[in-house]
């Protein structure tokens, strides 16, 4: 028989619900000329509850390997580039077998470079 969880998990399960709740409703109920700034308030609310000084909203394309951001929120102590920005190409910024391997394990090497090979992230 399972134990049952414990009053913590079960506090952190409930904020993660009630943050997902809060920024649904939020948005479900914004006008069409306010969603944008609904959506940077949502941004905030999810990177403030996760203990990040910033957020984004970003589109993938993977034919070109591009990440636009879409909307953006940072904390007053980060300095912003703004909401949108120019594609940034994730196979020259941050392609796996790209970046030095000097940080990692040779164990954690062979799988990435295994996972490159196969064409995955």
């Amino acid at each position: 028989m399972a134990e049952p969880p414990d009053l913590a998990d079960l506090k952190d399960q409930l904020a993660v619900e009630t943050l997902i709740s809060d920024v649904s409703a939020k948005l479900a109920a914004t006008t069409d000329q306010a969603f944008a700034s609904a959506l940077e308030t949502a941004l905030e609310m999810t990177a403030r509850f996760s203990g990040a000084d910033r957020g984004q909203l970003l589109s993938v394309h993977a034919p070109q390997f591009e990440v636009w951001v879409l909307h953006a929120w940072c904390a007053a102590s980060v300095e912003s580039s703004g909401g949108a920005g120019p594609a940034v190409n994730l196979c020259r910024a941050h392609a796996l077998g790209r970046r030095p391997d000097r940080h990692i394990t040779p164990a954690a090497r062979d799988e990435r470079s295994g996972r490159v090979a196969a064409g995955g992230a």
